[in-house]
């Protein structure tokens, strides 16, 4: 097969592999199918998206508070306006905020 042909071939089946890949991602979503929470990016997003307002240190206990003042899900609705819109993103930011200190990944 000359290299022009591969060429050819990567071209026309990349963006088919990608379509597949969104269209799976979006039913496993849309199935209920979660990926587990990644803390270390959920730090990450922190630092990037939180701290430049927010203290890093005071976050968990604000976290605490709205959680104990408004439940559990106003975190998450309270995000999506806030700086964080995309679902994995959200989930990340949310487990890093509600875990143990202990549990937490090292910086």
């Amino acid at each position: 097969m000359s290299t022009s042909a591969v060429w050819r071939v990567l071209f026309l089946f990349a963006p088919l592999a990608l379509t597949a890949a969104v269209v799976a991602a979006s039913y496993e979503r849309a199935h209920g199918q979660q990926r587990e929470p990644d803390l270390e990016m959920g730090a990450r997003l922190v630092e990037a998206r939180c701290v430049f307002c927010h203290q890093e240190k005071s976050l968990p206990d604000l976290v605490d508070r709205c959680s104990r003042e408004h439940g559990s899900e106003y975190l998450d609705e309270f995000l999506k306006d806030h700086h964080a819109p995309d679902d994995d993103a959200r989930q990340d930011i949310i487990a890093y905020l509600t875990c143990p200190p202990h549990l937490l990944p090292p910086k």
